[in-house]
């Protein structure tokens, strides 16, 4: 197995925020639409359409925002120079 360039530690760093911030995102958006179904049956909370908005779109939207965020805060955006060895 050979060993992961910079580049391919630090994509892999951004690919999990991404999924997690996805995966959070999803989780409170059902929820919070399982709780309205819950008090108001019937609404538009339970249409097709407003499920796929909230539980996909909604939470894409969110996560590619945050992850961009955090990317920039820890420094993920920068470019990796390449490793300069000098001989003396």
């Amino acid at each position: 197995m050979a060993a992961k360039t910079d580049k391919e530690f630090i994509n892999e760093i951004k690919d999990l925020i991404y999924k997690t911030s996805l995966e959070v995102t999803k989780n409170v958006n059902q929820a919070a639409l399982d709780h309205v179904n819950k008090q108001v049956p019937n609404s538009i909370a339970a249409a097709k359409s407003t499920q796929e908005l909230f539980i996909n779109k909604v939470p894409d939207a969110v996560a590619k925002k945050i992850t961009q965020r955090l990317n920039n805060m820890l420094g993920l955006n920068l470019e990796v120079e390449p490793e300069v060895t000098v001989n003396q």
